[in-house]
């Protein structure tokens, strides 16, 4: 851990055409469930998941356009957390998942300055149930999934401080806690790298070829 380890990058040409995505390339529109699983949209997976959720009544579905910014990423990513269904819960019933506001500016700032797009320009096509007031899917582009998926790189001290310390993750919690209260940390520098450590530097990055 106290060395760097440099990892050589792959050839630009080895890559798709226009692959312009982090972890996702190659699909203009992908779907995305209430809980959050990715797969291509298409008629098929559609009417499977229409018929899996028992939606019968077409007329009963309604599609809105959403506009996505770094509040309701933030919701989202402790959504992701929380929920079982966070599209529900976040554009719908619009439950409270406030955030730190340090994390928000933390997170927002390495996000603004990473991200090729600012996350205000992200759009989701979201289809409810009026009767159910229930999200079942959303038809969101490469951008909005690639956000999703950069949940997954997140460090684990930043989920931590998130959720305010109370995560119920084993005894993570309480690991959390102890370096936020110990007097045994060097200095505050630490103690803050360990707290308060933002996104990894791989998180929703473009890839760059070395000249």
């Amino acid at each position: 851990m106290d060395k760097n380890i440099c990892k050589e990058k792959k050839d630009e040409a080895a890559r798709p055409e226009g692959d312009g995505g982090v972890f996702v390339c190659g699909t203009a529109k992908l779907m995305v469930t209430d809980d959050l699983q990715v797969e291509p949209i298409s008629p098929a997976n559609i009417v499977t998941l229409l018929h899996k959720l028992g939606v019968k009544d077409m007329s009963s579905l309604q599609e809105t356009t959403l506009s996505i910014g770094l509040e309701e990423i933030l919701n989202l990513l402790k959504g992701s957390l929380l929920s079982k269904t966070p599209l529900t819960d976040v554009f719908l019933k619009k439950q409270a998942f406030a955030s730190d506001e340090g994390l928000k500016y933390e997170i927002g700032d390495e996000v603004q300055s990473k991200s090729r797009r600012s996350p205000l320009d992200m759009t989701m096509k979201i289809t409810m149930s009026k009767s159910m007031n229930k999200a079942l899917y959303a038809e969101a582009g490469e951008d909005m999934v690639n956000f999703l998926l950069s949940f997954l790189s997140l460090p684990l001290g930043s989920i931590l401080q998130l959720l305010d310390g109370n995560s119920s993750l084993g005894s993570m919690d309480n690991l959390y806690k102890s370096a936020e209260c110990s007097k045994v940390m060097k200095d505050d520098s630490l103690r803050n790298l360990l707290l308060h450590p933002g996104l990894t530097s791989a998180s929703y990055v473009q890839p760059t070829t070395s000249k």
